[in-house]
């Protein structure tokens, strides 16, 4: 893994879909194990992002395809068309074909617009028994409406809340190329 800092800080690009400038100092993963995106999206590219310090948290970005959930993807599309937070109970119908966190650990979700990249819905974690927290953010992107990119920020809680701001600000900056 090579480190970014300020000399060598850059945008890196998913496809022809979407860039992201990595927090400085952080490393891409060169190797990336098998991720479970969720019952039905299917991941097409992934790029896995972790500080030079520890692999306690980590960013990833999943370009991903909607398979065979015309419903949820109706949902998705009703949800997102309206900023706020969403009813608990209705997030639960996305559980687990778009939404891979058992919604007993969901602790915030949230519709609104992602300023580079549109649309979005935001979902936040917490799996207190492994003291693990999280946030996902699901963006419908492409010319097809299957095609999502899943950002997800997560790992050990502390250092979690502890690198938020970065991240958030990393994050806030991705785009779309085209």
């Amino acid at each position: 893994m090579s480190t970014l800092n300020e000399e060598n800080s850059c945008e890196i690009r998913m496809g022809e879909i979407v860039s992201i400038a990595p927090p400085i100092g952080w490393s891409r993963a060169t190797k990336i194990e098998e991720l479970c995106v969720s019952g039905s999206l299917y991941s097409r590219e992934t790029l896995r992002f972790r500080p030079s310090d520890g692999d306690d948290v980590w960013l990833t970005l999943c370009l991903t395809t909607l398979v065979r959930a015309r419903e949820e993807r109706e949902l998705f599309k009703t949800l997102v068309g309206e900023p706020g937070q969403p009813w608990h109970d209705v997030i639960k119908l996305l559980y687990p074909r778009l939404i891979n966190i058992p919604p007993e650990y969901i602790v915030k979700c949230r519709s609104g617009k992602h300023q580079g990249l549109g649309p979005s819905l935001s979902v936040d974690y917490r799996k207190p028994d492994v003291h693990c927290a999280g946030r996902i953010l699901y963006v419908a992107i492409g010319s097809c409406e299957d095609d999502f990119l899943v950002i997800g920020y997560a790992g050990d809680e502390l250092k979690y809340r502890a690198r938020g701001r970065e991240v958030s600000k990393c994050v806030r900056k991705i785009k779309r190329i085209a």
